[in-house]
């Protein structure tokens, strides 16, 4: 049924038939093809801190190769250890070092974002040409060109981000399992980055066959869900801080290991006032990566606000949940427009995913002719290969000195030692 409803009629999504397994499986396998081929312009290279569009490449891949780096940041990434001493075990299981590390951890993304992106899609109720279509627009996203070759935590908060779709869709209907499920989804969606919380309450709200998006509407849906998500979101965190403490006492011993959800460093950035960046948010949905040229930056963020409005046109008729996911569209622009301005570009890739498969449900029901669906393939393909070239000038023009060698000696997984 479809994400969240109490008494949905079954939907006749059937994802898991023959042709259906074919095309996840082709879109699994061709999407980290993809992001092979991007990782391999870097020839080995990786770009220094806060030089790729703001974010922090060197600091994460030292993380995934030493657990006694600093963890300053697990505020904001509350489990990542958790996935730095699984790839640290990883690379002393197998003798895998630098490049063939990295090769391994692109290839797993881009298996399960491709394949995650088209079943999440199919079960929130787009067709199979339109769900592969979503898969398509992820390709061709500044976020996935940009990002799914470079080592940063956002990467995985947007496979966090499908698999609470995914798992919203699966909730019982009501009762205790369905807080429960609620609560494991919290989790899930907070561990990698802490701000796809925003996600979770409209994904896994409980929706009745009489509601509507008018502001009665509205209200009647929130006081509804008011004690089921507030007592989802207490159970959530508790089960969040055990595991952070389990975290702590058995995966990491590092001092550095940040407190639990405590975000005194990151304040600072609600006090960034002023109109240079006002509307950066618009590019945390990640269709469009920033560009230093005026004039792009401005064609970029027209191409967000008009995918935005054909998204609210195209679910005005759709079920209740799919318009409640315009909110949080919303809600992802303001917060990204008010913390950390400058550097909104880099969780796009926990919301591109998401922005891919509503936007392609939302032009299933505005392209019903033949000519209008040659012209959204067209408009997918020229901006892949805007987003493309941009990258590829980008790569070019990064000097080697903001460039660090993952098989570098100081960015490799040091020898297990003995006890």
């Amino acid at each position: 049924m479809i994400a969240g409803r109490a008494d949905a009629e079954p939907s006749d999504v059937r994802i898991f038939d023959r042709i259906d397994a074919v095309l996840l499986t082709a879109c699994a396998i061709l999407t980290a093809a993809y992001a092979l081929l991007l990782l391999s312009l870097w020839h080995g290279w990786q770009p220094i801190n806060n030089v790729y569009f703001g974010g922090d490449p060197r600091r994460i891949w030292v993380n995934l190769n030493n657990l006694e780096s600093s963890f300053h940041r697990t505020a904001m990434h509350p489990l990542f250890t958790s996935l730095c001493a699984l790839t640290v075990n990883l690379s002393q299981w197998t003798g895998w070092r630098g490049e063939t590390l990295l090769a391994f951890g692109c290839g797993v993304y881009g298996l399960l974002v491709g394949g995650l992106t088209y079943a999440v899609a199919r079960l929130w109720g787009a067709a199979r040409g339109w769900a592969v279509g979503a898969v398509a627009l992820l390709w061709a996203s500044g976020s996935f060109v940009s990002w799914s070759s470079i080592a940063e935590s956002h990467s995985y908060g947007g496979l966090s981000c499908l698999i609470v779709l995914l798992g919203a869709a699966l909730l019982a209907p009501a009762g205790p399992r369905r807080l429960l499920g609620s609560a494991v989804l919290f989790v899930i969606a907070t561990s990698m980055v802490i701000t796809n919380t925003m996600l979770w309450p409209f994904a896994t709200c409980i929706i009745a066959a009489k509601d509507r998006t008018n502001l009665a509407g509205l209200i009647q849906i929130a006081r509804r869900n008011f004690f089921p998500l507030l007592l989802s979101l207490g159970a959530g965190l508790l089960l969040l801080y055990g595991l952070w403490l389990v975290q702590k006492a058995y995966l990491s011993h590092n001092p550095t290991l940040g407190d639990f959800l405590s975000f005194e460093r990151d304040s600072k950035y609600f006090y960034k006032f002023g109109m240079r960046d006002k509307f950066h948010g618009l590019y945390a949905f990640g269709l469009v990566a920033p560009s230093e040229i005026k004039l792009e930056r401005i064609i970029g963020m027209s191409i967000s606000v008009v995918m935005l409005g054909l998204t609210a046109l195209g679910l005005r008729k759709a079920s209740v949940q799919l318009r409640l996911m315009l909110i949080f569209l919303g809600v992802v622009l303001v917060f990204h427009s008010l913390y950390a301005r400058s550097e909104a570009f880099i969780p796009s890739a926990n919301y591109v995913p998401v922005v891919a498969i509503l936007v392609m449900i939302a032009l299933s029901n505005l392209a019903r002719s033949t000519w209008s669906r040659a012209m959204v393939a067209a408009g997918v393909v020229l901006l892949g290969a805007y987003n493309l070239a941009a990258h590829v000038r980008v790569v070019q023009d990064l000097p080697l000195s903001s460039r660090f060698a993952v098989n570098d000696p100081a960015n490799i997984i040091p020898e297990p030692r003995d006890p």
